[in-house]
């Protein structure tokens, strides 16, 4: 691996390519998000900014200027891909998970916020239902975060198809005993 890159978890086939071996992803259209060897800087468009509808495709890095928060150093990040596609990446920009510290992740999706775990989390899948990601994470114990909700499952293998198939079932909480409420602080909603 390069000097110059952030360790990467795993890298989508497609990085955009930006200046000072800098990429950016845009992530459903709410934030942009700009990855260096030394941070990880998030934007979104400014709240007073009208952009019309016929105006919204034409969108581009340009609009996000309103820095929302940075992460110096990261250890790590996730980018989300949705596990029916094999691993693979067709939504690789639909959410992004960073470990900011040992045990402390922040999460960006349609929301930021950031969380911190008892064990190192080792994969980050987004599935994207309809047209909505739902982020979630397995750390090293097995113990399965569904983001979306803010809930840690035990034993999520009994659930493995509920959380590939249909993870809005989460939102209605069926056929899922939540076992344990995420502690998570909010950075932008």
């Amino acid at each position: 691996m390069p000097k110059n890159k952030i360790p990467l978890k795993e890298e989508p086939e497609k990085l955009t390519k930006y200046k000072n071996d800098k990429y950016y992803f845009v992530i459903e259209n709410n934030f942009i998000v700009y990855v260096n060897k030394n941070y990880i800087d998030i934007f979104r468009i400014p709240k007073n900014t009208k952009i019309t509808t016929e105006d919204y495709h034409k969108i581009n890095k340009n609009h996000y200027t309103e820095k929302i928060v940075s992460f110096k150093n990261p250890l790590n990040i996730f980018f989300g891909k949705d596990p029916r596609q094999g691993g693979k990446f067709p939504y690789y920009g639909n959410s992004i998970l960073i470990q900011i510290k040992k045990n402390t992740y922040a999460v960006i999706y349609n929301s930021i916020f950031t969380f911190t775990t008892k064990y190192k989390i080792i994969e980050f899948f987004s599935t994207v239902y309809g047209h909505y990601a739902y982020p979630h994470a397995i750390d090293e114990f097995g113990n399965y975060y569904e983001l979306q909700e803010k809930i840690i499952l035990q034993n999520y293998k009994n659930y493995i198809e509920i959380i590939t198939n249909d993870p809005s079932k989460y939102l209605y909480k069926q056929d899922i005993p939540i076992q344990k409420n995420l502690k998570y602080k909010i950075i932008q909603d």
